[in-house]
């Protein structure tokens, strides 16, 4: 269990440095939305088969953040703000 909890560490770690390295612009972006929303309802859209069972045009005047390939679902154009 102990050899585990440092792999498990050393694996966060690892994580977090290559993130820090490589990807350091978008992290910047993504800072910038730290407490943008506090206080109000966000939704967040994932990727899945249950999204297929989801009435995503309820979600139209709310905060959503897509990840992954949710744009790519074909409802999800309902809900953007032109």
């Amino acid at each position: 269990m102990i050899i585990v909890k440092g792999l498990r560490k050393l694996y966060y770690l690892a994580n977090d440095f290559y993130l820090l390295i490589f990807h350091y612009r978008d992290l910047k972006k993504i800072k910038i939305l730290k407490n943008k929303h506090k206080g109000e309802k966000v939704f967040f859209i994932l990727t899945g088969e249950s999204i297929n069972h989801i009435d995503i045009s309820r979600l139209k005047n709310h905060n959503t953040f897509g990840v992954s390939f949710s744009y790519l679902y074909r409802d999800v154009e309902q809900i953007l703000n032109h």
